[in-house]
């Protein structure tokens, strides 16, 4: 793992007290086109529901998901990637508990502020 990996896993350590469990999202590039991001999901993190204007490509780089597209769930490990088209409600339900879960996400248009 590389030392940006290194460094928002760690921070996502520090930031998760065991009552909040916090994602973090570090923007590693954007533009008007799309936004590329790293995310950090805790262990055992769940998400709210989301409905977004954009279209999300996310890869997992390290750890696992269970992720609610719709009606359907989808099981992700390492190395899976998923294309999510905008407005499809969607939720992260539990994210592995053995580690932190490393996402690379691409959105496009980038999101509105």
């Amino acid at each position: 793992m590389g030392a940006l990996a290194e460094e928002v896993q760690a921070a996502a350590v520090l930031r998760a007290d065991g009552k909040t469990m916090k994602e973090i999202h570090k923007i590693l590039f954007k533009n008007k086109a799309r936004t590329i991001a790293l995310i950090t999901s805790p262990k055992g993190f769940s998400s709210k529901i989301y409905d977004q204007n954009v279209d999300e490509w996310v890869y997992l780089i390290q750890g696992s998901a269970v992720m609610k597209l719709g009606k359907i769930l989808k099981e992700l490990k390492a190395g899976d990637s998923l294309f999510i088209k905008k407005h499809v409600i969607h939720q992260v339900l539990k994210t592995s508990t053995k580690q932190a879960t490393l996402w690379l996400a691409v959105y496009t248009p980038t999101p509105s502020s």
